[in-house]
Formats: C-alpha cells, structure tokens, sequence
C-alpha cells in the first residue's frame, strides 16, 4: 500500500519494495481514494507511469468504489490503460 500524494515518497517506495522483492512480481498499489491520499486522474496517471518506469508487473487502486468506477476507471481506460492492439 503506497497510499501518498507526493510522487518522490511513491517512487522511493516502488524502489525499495523493487529491491526487497527481488524476482518476486511487485504490484505496487496507488491510493486514489485511500484515507491518507486522495488523488485526481492525473495525479494517478502519475503514479501509474512511475510503476511503468520502475518495471513493476502492474498495479492497483484503492478503492474501487462507485465513485472510482464511474469517474476514475473509464478516464484510465481512454488513455494510459486502453488496450493496445496486439501487432503495436
């Protein structure tokens, strides 16, 4: 749980969790709407192309609720995870 507003506390954790997971996948997880942080569409988009930097296999979002599925989601879904055709 990487739940922070602030892009350098983000990327130093994904580095450490990086290295102490060694070959073990890291999912590093990004608080949209967590307690301590609550981001908009682009502070996310942030977040998400630090884990891309980083070669993590992916992420999550917490929480996924009404307000994530309806506003977040299909806002991610248009740009930086819309599927990509496979010949790309």
């Amino acid at each position: 749980m990487d739940y922070t507003a602030s892009d350098p506390q983000f990327e130093n954790w994904v580095k450490l969790q990086k290295v102490w997971a060694g070959k073990t996948p890291v999912y590093p997880s990004i608080g949209a709407s967590a307690a301590r942080s609550t981001l908009s569409v682009d502070r996310v988009i942030g977040q998400i192309i630090i884990t891309r930097r980083h070669d993590t296999r992916g992420f999550t979002i917490f929480n996924y609720g009404v307000t994530e599925a309806r506003d977040l989601l299909p806002m991610l879904g248009k740009g930086i995870t819309a599927k990509r055709p496979v010949n790309e």
